[in-house]
């Protein structure tokens, strides 16, 4: 057998077989968000958290959803954990008062850290430097809550769940219907709200009396209780006579209707019977028989007056107890005043997303009526969760492609806008980037709108701001 020296296109042919494995390897490796052996290391940091049991390494640092960095290394500290992290090139370095929390993407529980911008006038935090932990916001786990309660209390919250799965079995429809109607119960809300803040002085003067006439009420129960025992006899004849009560009722409009002609002309037949009345004075001694029949009708009245005696006693004392029932509720509402000034501006901002409220709500419901019968013949209920796979998120981009739109601030109603050229966006400054990404079609990427400010407590801005409702 004979033997010879390989060929140079061999050569060649092995040299580019190997480095087409190399660099498959290496885009796979990055696809999953390695990081680029030999690569050199942008601006990093580190934070420690209290509590980051499932960070990972190459984890996404995000800012307002957009992702800006990576995680490095997570190193356990006792019972914190360290994790450096490294920022993009444009994003770097970050401000000394920026924030950071633990986030998590999906169900399955994937953390990622989230990041606030900080101010562009603080200090810059420098290589390797710390955050301050009194700026890492703790996370609260639901094992956390749940590991608070006793036995009994689980036992009891496990039950509440079950009876609640029955309870709502079968009733998506009713649940729509309900939650449809609850937009007009926000706007009611949100107007009485601000009438009873307007109205601060008198709502604390009726809380004042009724709690003085509360008291009264408290010392004269037997009083109370005969009122209490004659209302009831009252309910059960007025219920026993539902049916003329309701035909009295309905008969009660026409006759005030023809009672204000009426009266119109009963008062155009005073005017006119003035005089005749005027000369007619000397004869009102012949009125006595009248009187004589009155008085008999007053006999009769008698009763009654007396069972209203225990109402006008009892009342007495209750006025005066309601009114120091009302006097020392004055620190009450000196707290609940401040409380519903911070309380306003959340209704008014919830108002004006009450059709995305109600859409979620009823999103939910149709999302947990779900069911499938077992082979044991009981019902198994299960959760309807779409989980979005998307080909930007399966190809792996190292910075958002030009395709890509985003608005972490939908305004209210913004989602009608794809029936009039698309979803708006909060920023296009992507579009202009170079990174190739996903063909979406003949129509190549949607046009880029950004969405214009809109109006919340006479400021427009791109998103709400809450502040303390000054009335």
């Amino acid at each position: 057998m004979g033997t010879r020296a390989p060929s140079r296109a061999a050569i060649a042919t092995a040299v580019l077989f190997a480095l087409s494995c190399f660099g498959f390897t290496l885009f796979v490796w990055k696809s999953f968000g390695g990081p680029t052996p030999l690569g050199a290391r942008g601006y990093s940091f580190h934070i420690l958290f209290p509590q980051a049991t499932n960070l990972s390494e190459n984890a996404d640092v995000r800012i307002s959803g957009v992702p800006v960095g990576k995680v490095i290394k997570v190193t356990p500290r006792g019972e914190n954990t360290d994790a450096f992290v490294t920022l993009k090139r444009a994003y770097a370095p970050i401000p000394s008062d920026a924030r950071a929390i633990l986030r998590f993407k999906t169900l399955l529980g994937e953390t990622f850290i989230e990041l606030t911008p900080g101010s562009p006038r603080a200090r810059k935090l420098r290589e390797n430097e710390s955050l301050p932990t009194r700026q890492i916001e703790p996370v609260q786990q639901i094992d956390q809550v749940l590991s608070a309660f006793d036995a009994p209390t689980r036992n009891s919250l496990k039950r509440l769940v079950v009876d609640f799965s029955a309870a709502l079995n079968g009733r998506g429809v009713d649940i729509n219907a309900a939650l449809g109607n609850t937009a007009p119960a926000v706007d009611d809300l949100n107007q009485v709200a601000g009438i009873l803040d307007s109205q601060r002085g008198a709502l604390q003067g009726v809380i004042r009396d009724a709690g003085t006439a509360l008291r009264a009420v408290g010392r004269r129960r037997a009083a109370l209780q005969t009122l209490i025992t004659s209302g009831d006899q009252v309910f059960s004849a007025t219920a026993a006579r539902n049916r003329e009560l309701t035909a009295t009722v309905r008969a009660l409009p026409p006759l005030l209707g023809e009672l204000r002609g009426t009266l119109g002309d009963a008062r155009t037949t005073a005017d006119a019977l003035a005089p005749t009345l005027h000369r007619l004075r000397p004869v009102a001694r012949l009125v006595r028989p009248d009187l004589a029949q009155a008085s008999k009708l007053a006999v009769q009245l008698r009763p009654l007056f007396n069972e209203l005696r225990p109402v006008i006693g009892a009342a007495r004392g209750g006025l005066p107890a309601a009114t120091d029932v009302v006097k020392a509720a004055r620190p009450l509402i000196d707290v609940l005043d401040p409380a519903g000034r911070q309380l306003v501006p959340v209704v008014e901002l919830l108002g004006r997303y009450k059709r995305e409220i109600v859409t979620q709500l009823a999103n939910l419901g149709a999302a947990t009526q779900a069911s499938i019968t077992q082979p044991d013949g009981s019902a198994l209920h299960y959760l309807r969760v779409l989980i979005p796979i998307l080909n930007e998120g399966l190809s792996g981009f190292p910075q958002r492609v030009a395709s890509n739109r985003h608005n972490p601030y939908f305004a209210p109603n913004a989602l009608d806008d794809y029936a009039n050229g698309g979803l708006r966006a909060f920023d296009c400054a992507n579009t202009s980037s170079t990174q190739i990404g996903p063909v979406l079609g003949p129509g190549g990427a949607p046009p880029c709108v950004v969405a214009p400010p809109w109006n919340f407590r006479g400021l427009t801005r791109s998103f709400p701001h809450l502040e303390a409702y000054q009335p």
